[in-house]
């Protein structure tokens, strides 16, 4: 009876084993299946140790592919140790899914040797381990010196009874603890069920963690302030990046950059300011605001923009203004002088007609003036003079009628033109273009320092562009502002000088600079403003996250409106009092006329004079 009893145990076993196995593949297949058709991921791998290979569940994965075959997943089954190999990282046309099928020590090693060679978030990454869900000392053991990060998806699947509860893990940096999530519970009836929350809300509260911040005093974009040893941040940037400190729950370290500079490539390849502190990793994000170029994006990130605007060139507003001698002739077109001009003949011949008519029939009355100088009259009607002349003819009093309301809706509506052409100001700009910049020969061109501006011209391939850099910038690149503010003043220290810099900063700072200045906007490059953040930066989905919801909640537009005067001044003041060169063609009439006049007096003098001697004679 002995090995009867061993062989039906032994049978029972192998029975129990195979029913755990085909249990065991339905679940993991049916988890799989589920999760990709969750993150839309077009390939599965499975990977394998050799442990498991001994074990014989190297067919429980070959089962479970072709689970995951008739779901329509594609699917390849890897060994263990090509998983911290970069080239595997990839798919095609999605996030790639990774299933790690035991939660053994071998898959742990790898797991950590992975998480220091490779990006865990360009993948999604299932582990089906056997933890219990609510026992956390073995997993936190786990994943000890597992660096998980923010914005990586990974999953771990615990099997209860007949559910599948599914956890998330990462950590907010790599000096922290593991943290942990509830993601959802899968059941072979029911399938998955996720929870509601959102992947960002679900890891929006950071715990407090301290992130080193880079930024330079340029308001009102961005202001740091010493208080208390301490550096605060404030300006428009400063303001937002405080608001996504109290959404997020962090605080911030903030380091200002030796050089006093944003950052541009140098000529041994490195990089300065705040871009090379981001790339040296002695801050994770510039609290300023950044030019999102082509060069910077090779080393940096950026987050979502948050200013677009133009950097034009600002030039000083001279204080002589062009004397337009045909100004008062301005308001009016030509064809409405002409018309103005036909309807005072029509006027004068209508007058005439009706004088000759009454004549013929009833004479010249004697009570009435004379009315030879009918020209005469209508010319002073139309000058605003009125009528001082007595008739019973209603014809002849409707004739005027028409002429003196004609003459005071001419006048009026030349005179709202005339004050309007002479209280706006008109001044001739230079240049128009970037072409004509350099074509004018007698003008300097600066940009900011150790900027995105320098880099946008040294390094473009636009033929103008080149050439811009070349004849201007280049001859005073040792020379240029360090500071936005510094910049504006040259312009109206320096003549002949131009500034090219972003149009918000320079509202800004208008109140600041000694003198006015005109933006050229035909000699303008738009560009997008934003913060920088160190490349492949886990924080940065969730910075953006935030970010565009204070967009939707108009956060972003209130800190605006906080950080900027509350009325801005246009690029070019509206109106201004009359001056005495917009008047000095008036004078030039009247001061010929008094001439004309005194000549005209001495020759009638002179006649009169020889007159009087003929006479004698």
């Amino acid at each position: 009876m002995g090995p009867l009893l061993m062989q039906f145990v032994a049978y029972m076993l192998s029975l129990s084993a195979a029913s755990y196995q085909h249990s065991y593949k339905a679940t993991a297949a049916g988890v799989v299946a589920h999760v990709g058709a969750h993150f839309r991921s077009t390939c599965v791998f499975l990977y394998y140790n050799q442990e498991t290979r001994s074990m014989g569940n190297l067919e429980l994965l070959l089962q479970t592919q072709k689970a995951l075959t008739r779901r329509h997943l594609s699917s390849a089954i890897i060994p263990l140790d090509q998983l911290f190999v970069r080239r595997h990282l990839r798919c095609r046309s999605s996030r790639p899914l990774y299933v790690l099928i035991s939660s053994d020590s071998a898959t742990g090693s790898a797991l950590l040797k992975a998480s220091s060679s490779v990006h865990l978030s360009k993948a999604v990454w299932i582990l089906l381990s056997s933890f219990e869900e609510t026992d956390t000392k073995p997993m936190d053991d786990y994943f000890r010196g597992i660096y998980i990060p923010l914005d990586c998806e990974f999953l771990v699947a615990h099997r209860q009874n007949n559910d599948v509860i599914i956890s998330e893990v990462y950590n907010l940096n790599r000096d922290l603890p593991l943290s942990r999530n509830y993601f959802g519970t899968w059941r072979q009836d029911v399938g998955l069920a996720l929870t509601n929350i959102s992947f960002f809300e679900r890891r929006n509260d950071l715990q407090g963690i301290v992130m080193k911040v880079a930024s330079m005093t340029d308001p009102p974009m961005s202001v740091v302030r010493k208080t208390d040893n301490t550096l605060i941040l404030g300006g428009f940037f400063g303001e937002v990046w405080h608001s996504l400190e109290q959404r997020m729950n962090f605080t911030s370290d903030c380091y200002i950059p030796e050089d006093r500079a944003w950052g541009s490539l140098t000529q041994d390849g490195s990089w300065n300011g705040m871009m090379g502190m981001i790339l040296r990793g002695e801050a994770e994000i510039s609290v300023a605001e950044f030019a999102m170029t082509v060069l910077r994006t090779r080393v940096v990130d950026f987050t979502v923009p948050l200013f677009d605007t133009r950097n034009c060139v600002l030039i000083r507003q001279n204080g002589d203004k062009d004397v337009i001698w045909h100004g008062f002739l301005e308001p009016f077109s030509p064809q409405l002088w002409m018309l103005v001009i036909l309807t005072k003949l029509v006027i004068v011949l209508c007058l005439k007609t009706f004088n000759h008519i009454k004549l013929r029939f009833f004479g010249r009355m004697s009570s009435e003036s004379p009315d030879s100088h009918c020209a005469v009259y209508v010319m002073g009607v139309f000058y605003m003079q009125g009528v001082n002349r007595q008739t019973r003819f209603y014809s002849q009093r409707v004739l005027y009628l028409v002429a003196q309301l004609t003459a005071l809706t001419v006048y009026t509506a030349y005179a709202a033109f005339l004050i309007s052409f002479l209280t706006v100001q008109k001044f001739s700009l230079p240049f128009n273009s970037l072409r004509e910049l350099i074509d004018i020969g007698s003008y300097r061109l600066g940009v900011l320092a150790n900027s995105a501006h320098i880099d946008d011209f040294k390094n473009a391939t636009d033929a103008l562009m080149k050439e811009v850099y070349a004849k201007l910038i280049a001859p005073e690149e040792d020379h240029l502002p360090i500071s936005i503010e510094e910049g504006m003043q040259r312009v109206c220290d320096i003549d002949n000088y131009a500034f090219m810099t972003t149009l918000e900063v320079a509202l800004g700072l208008q109140n600041k600079i000694t003198c006015k200045l005109s933006s050229v906007l035909g000699a303008s490059i738009p560009e997008s403003l934003t913060m920088t953040i160190a490349k492949r930066s886990p924080y940065r989905g969730l910075i953006n996250y935030n970010l565009q919801a204070m967009f939707r909640s108009g956060t972003i537009k209130r800190l605006k409106q906080r950080s900027w005067p509350s009325k801005l001044l246009p690029e070019r003041p509206l109106w201004h009092s009359v001056d005495f060169s917009s008047i000095l063609p008036i004078f030039a009439i009247l001061g010929a006329g008094f001439v004309a006049s005194l000549l005209l007096q001495t020759a009638e003098i002179l006649v009169a004079g020889r007159r009087n001697r003929v006479s004698t004679v």
